[in-house]
């Protein structure tokens, strides 16, 4: 996945808490962690187009539209929540989580490894998402009144809506893990097959 998506994901999220309507009795939700898994989502049909790349600076890229399915056993992510008439901060885990949706995507294409630059992506539809909810520490936020129905919308849709249509995520395939081993640049005839591919 790389820690490019993590980015991308943990600042998306953390755009959609800072936006929601809290309930009176709630100050703040803060993401605190998140894991994003070892399994990539699986592409259940998609189409591909050779375009401009993202403004402002547009090269030679692509677009494509994906339907896709996740679930992913090892991802999660912890919520904590603070209220005003409370001095403890309960938390939330969010675990395994399903999902799937139709994502656009358009990036741009580059001729050193990663050989794909800038990239942004969104949801044409919210989502259908889902996941197992874990309370931690002393209170159970999910039994709370007005707190509990506003969670399960916060799950069903509410987490994801920055990353659907008008939005965008976007993020740069570049910024790699110094884990990662760069591998030999295409020749000039690859890159012109991978644009090829794309059309």
């Amino acid at each position: 996945w790389g820690p490019y998506l993590h980015e991308t994901l943990t600042a998306s999220i953390e755009r959609s808490l800072a936006t929601l309507p809290l309930p009176r009795t709630l100050s703040s939700i803060a993401l605190t962690s998140l894991q994003v898994g070892s399994r990539p989502p699986f592409l259940l049909s998609g189409s591909a187009a050779a375009c401009l790349g993202p403004p402002p600076h547009e090269r030679p890229g692509a677009a494509a539209v994906v339907e896709l399915e996740l679930d992913t056993p090892d991802a999660h992510c912890e919520l904590e929540f603070r209220f005003a008439n409370l001095a403890s901060r309960p938390r939330l885990r969010l675990s395994r989580p399903r999902l799937r949706g139709t994502l656009r995507l358009h990036w741009e294409w580059i001729r050193e490894y990663p050989y794909i630059g800038r990239v942004r992506y969104t949801f044409l539809q919210p989502p259908s998402f889902d996941a197992g909810l874990e309370p931690l520490g002393g209170v159970d936020v999910t039994q709370l009144p007005a707190v509990g129905p506003f969670i399960f919308d916060l799950v069903r849709g509410n987490l994801l809506s920055s990353c659907v249509a008008p939005s965008w995520v976007e993020t740069d395939l570049r910024l790699k893990s110094p884990h990662q081993t760069p591998t030999p640049q295409p020749s000039h005839a690859a890159a012109a097959a991978l644009s090829a591919a794309a059309a």
